[in-house]
């Protein structure tokens, strides 16, 4: 709901308004309260009433009336939000309109009423209709009567509008009409004059909008400016126009100032009226009064001479066809010979008029002094009958009349007729006589009194005496500052400098009320605001008040204790090997003193499983000094395989300072130690036993390889083949025979080969966690651990044997739980000792028996005899057909014979 200025009727936007409360049709009347008003932008708030006549609708129309407070008019930039009761009784009734002023395809009339002039438009394009609804708003711009004329249609359909109101009228009036064939509107205007006014500093906006764009132009409700003309172009693809706005200022001609009297004589305490009035076509801006001095009287901003100087607000007196009459008081109440002068009312024109009060009394009202000298006070009055001059002040509360004493004398001087004057003078000053004095004029018809004030003369403080340094510390410097304050010359506060910096220090309010004239004081200050331990400082201090400071004192030099530094910056840790970490580091921000060493500390932890007796054998944490002030150190003898968590702490005068922030590394994954070292045989023992199950099986406990050089990824058991009378004992090392996975050669070449040297096949190879529980292999039969295509066949006859495993690490820890998902790598390794016969050094055997009995090898050479014996005499009893089994085949005796095999095969 808007609009603002003196409310004459509010409008409802176009859209109607629903009302959430239904109406009944038996009620007489009911009221529905919204919110009404103005505010900085001249729409209304606060609370009105609409008042349904007696209809069953839910939806506001035209045909509703509005109810609200007489509120007499909405000042522009005001924030009005009155409490405005719900009461008929209180309102007055007004039509509701639509915010628009016309439809679309619909005709424009509007006129301003009298006095006023556009000064905003607003307009919504519909591209459906090819057509705008428009508001034209006004304002009042003069406060007299104008004359008008309205021009005819200034252009046709689709051509440009280029209009301008002739010299000093202002537009108050649009007219016009839609075409739907040339989707189109013809223009025409109203331009008005008052009499007495003009237009200056005219200006043409930009384009007010873009196509189909809306518009929405002011140029404020407040100011003189005003519309005198517009430019408009169309577009036929847009069916539409783009707007320019020429606007103006519009002032009316000089005012005529006057006032009631040129001359008023007065005598002093009685009052003066001064009335000033302006005659002209408009309100003055501001009706103003200055006095004799200059000064301008009252108002805001304004100085006052006084308090008895009273003004009224600006009254309009009347109207008639070409002018208005404004007029303002000056009020002088009590008037006092300072009043006397020439005074002046300003209006656009000045106006001057002339006061002279008869005085009785003058007094100069205020003295400066300065403590221990004296001081002559003076009371002036201008008499016409016998008088007398007595001083006062306010002693505990009570008036006591001063008389003349050791310190202070009274005496009176008479200058011509009516000239009174009386003195009172303080030997010597100190700050018992200050505060206001009165000086009381008795006549045979009135008493009169001023007052005379006696103030410090203030002046900015001497320099201090001296300062001196106490026992500084790492973050802070003790300040002893000795200085004179002086009553004339207070100390209110320090201003200490050191370096660049500088900061102030009050004086405790309970010693600055017991500071007396000439009081040499002390005082300390702990000063911590940027201070850093061992930096050297220079201070220097100011006594200040708030009139300035004084010279510095001294230059006294400062060094601060040093303190534990800042952690060191930027470290960073990389792996070369297995057992080494780099480390680099920058100094710390904040060195506090002058560094001496670096301590490294260092934490490992390993990140696979391992068990609690291998982790209490490893050093995985501990610490080291550097050796001076270095930015680079070798971390060394480390575990591989883990990871360590590395700081570096500064070590300065003051001792530890704060360590770095961690890093995390970890050293390069190793084999397991090789032999004996790196695998643990069951049970402690330092070998392990081999036993045959028969002359091509074998069954052998395997040592657990030790995880401490890095996790274990997997494993291989391998058979190695010796020639005839080869002593396992003169074996190189399993690495140093085989060393890669190259040197290995497969299980069937394995069973044909006759050569001189020592050779090996893998048997199996598993993931480590495919580790037999029980450490124990067979080798020469299926369903052992294997997770890789190796053949663990039967061991070839006649053939000495040795047997080691190979154990894998796994390079990178952080793929443990993807080991399965990864390609395994053969490049590093570590194998255990060899597993035989120790009897074999002395006796080679075509069949070894590890850990067995000479007991046991008869027995086992008799079984196989048994065994042939029998396999005869099934041979000699089954004559037709001889099974001869050899993998998968099968063959008959017949078949044998027919393809010239050997007659008696060998099992």
């Amino acid at each position: 709901i808007e609009p603002c200025g003196r409310i004459h009727e509010l409008s409802l936007f176009h859209a109607k308004l629903t009302v959430t409360r239904h109406f009944q049709a038996s009620d007489q009347e009911q009221r529905f309260c919204l919110p009404v008003g103005c505010d900085g932008d001249h729409r209304m708030k606060g609370q009105a009433v609409l008042v349904h006549d007696n209809k069953t609708t839910t939806e506001f129309s035209e045909n509703y009336d509005l109810l609200y407070a007489d509120i007499d008019s909405c000042e522009a930039g005001t924030n009005f939000n009155a409490e405005i009761p719900c009461d008929p009784s209180l309102s007055q009734k007004h039509k509701v309109v639509r915010r628009w002023q016309n439809g679309y395809d619909e005709a424009l009339d509007v006129d301003c009423p009298d006095r006023q002039a556009f000064y905003r438009v607003r307009s919504e394009h519909h591209d459906g209709a090819e057509d705008r609804i428009w508001q034209w708003d006004c304002k009042e711009v003069t406060e007299i009567s104008r004359s008008c004329y309205t021009t005819g249609y200034i252009n046709s359909f689709d051509e440009l509008i280029l209009f301008q109101c002739d010299t000093d009228y202002v537009m108050a009036g649009v007219h016009s009409y839609h075409d739907n064939g040339a989707e189109d509107r013809r223009w025409k205007f109203t331009c008005c004059r008052a009499e007495g006014y003009y237009t200056k500093n005219c200006q043409l906006s930009d384009y007010l909008n873009d196509w189909d764009a809306a518009i929405d132009y002011s140029v404020g409700s407040t100011s003189s400016r005003v519309f005198v003309g517009a430019f408009s172009e169309h577009s036929n693809p847009y069916e539409d126009r783009r707007w320019k706005i020429m606007s103006c200022e519009y002032v009316s001609d000089i005012f005529e100032v006057s006032t009631t009297q040129d001359k008023y004589v007065v005598g002093e305490g009685n009052s003066v009226v001064v009335k000033c009035t302006t005659v002209g076509g408009r309100a003055p801006s501001d009706i103003k009064f200055f006095s004799p001095s200059g000064l301008l009287l009252n108002g805001a901003g304004s100085e006052e001479v006084n308090q008895h100087i009273m003004l009224s607000s600006i009254t309009k007196e009347s109207t008639s066809s070409s002018n208005v009459t404004y007029s303002r008081t000056l009020t002088l109440s009590g008037a006092l010979v300072g009043d006397s002068g020439t005074y002046t009312c300003e209006a656009e024109e000045n106006a001057s008029f002339d006061v002279t009060v008869e005085a009785i009394l003058s007094i100069n009202v205020t003295l400066e002094v300065i403590i221990q000298q004296p001081v002559k006070m003076t009371c002036l009055a201008t008499v016409f009958t016998p008088s007398t001059i007595t001083w006062w002040r306010e002693v505990d509360g009570e008036m006591i009349q001063i008389v003349s004493d050791s310190g202070t004398d009274i005496y009176q001087e008479k200058f011509g007729q009516n000239l009174l004057w009386s003195f009172l003078e303080i030997e010597k000053m100190d700050s018992t006589h200050i505060g206001t004095y009165n000086c009381k004029v008795a006549t045979t018809s009135n008493n009169f009194q001023a007052d005379v004030t006696l103030a410090l003369i203030k002046e900015s403080p001497e320099t201090p005496v001296k300062i001196t340094e106490t026992s500084p510390d790492s973050r802070w410097v003790a300040l002893e500052v000795t200085a004179v304050s002086d009553e004339n010359k207070p100390i209110e506060f320090f201003t200490i400098y050191y370096n660049e910096f500088s900061i102030d220090f009050n004086i405790p309010q309970d010693l600055a009320q017991g500071l007396l004239h000439g009081n040499l004081f002390s005082i300390t200050y702990n000063i911590s605001s940027n201070i850093l331990p061992n930096t050297n400082y220079v201070f220097t201090v100011s006594s200040c008040n708030d009139l300035g400071c004084s010279e510095t004192k001294d230059i006294v030099p400062v060094t601060t204790l040093p303190s534990s530094s800042s952690p060191p910056q930027k470290l960073t840790v990389s792996n070369t090997d297995t057992t080494s970490l780099w480390l680099t580091w920058m100094e710390p921000e904040m060195l506090n003193g002058n560094i001496s060493f670096y301590k490294v500390k260092y934490v490992g932890t390993k990140l696979y499983n391992i068990s609690e007796a291998l982790l209490s054998s490893l050093s995985l944490e501990g610490d080291r000094d550097t050796t001076g002030p270095t930015f680079f150190f070798i971390l060394t003898e480390l575990v591989p395989g883990t990871q360590y968590t590395v700081t570096v702490t500064a070590f300065n005068e003051a001792g530890k300072g704060m360590p770095s922030s961690p890093v995390v590394e970890s050293t390069l994954v190793d084999s397991p130690p090789s032999g004996e070292e790196g695998f643990l045989f069951p049970n402690g023992s330092e070998t392990t036993e081999l036993v045959m199950i028969s002359d091509q099986r074998a069954e052998i406990v395997l040592p657990r390889p030790l995880n401490i050089n890095g996790a274990l990824s997997h494993h291989q058991v391998v058979v190695v083949l010796l020639p005839e009378d080869f002593s396992p004992a003169s074996l190189l090392p399993a690495d140093a025979l085989f060393p890669n996975i190259d040197t290995f050669m497969t299980y069937a070449d394995s069973k044909t080969y006759k050569g001189p040297n020592p050779v090996a096949y893998i048997t199996a190879e598993f993931d480590d966690k495919l580790f037999p529980s029980d450490s124990v292999f067979t080798v020469g039969v299926d369903g052992q651990p294997n997770d890789r295509q190796y053949e663990n066949g039967p061991l070839p006859r006649g053939t000495t044997f040795a047997f080691f495993l190979r154990a894998y690490p796994l390079i990178d820890i952080s793929e443990i739980d993807k080991v399965h998902e990864k390609e395994r790598q053969y490049s590093l390794f570590s194998s255990s000792d060899f597993v035989y016969d120790n009897a074999l050094e002395s006796e080679p055997k075509t069949v070894i028996i590890i850990g067995g009995s000479a007991g046991a090898a008869g027995f086992a050479v008799i079984l196989i005899v048994v065994f042939i014996i029998a396999l005869v005499a099934v041979i000699k009893f089954r004559k037709k057909k001889v099974i001869i089994e050899r993998g998968h085949i099968q063959m008959s005796k017949s078949e044998l014979e027919s393809k010239d095999q050997v007659a008696n095969p060998v099992y």
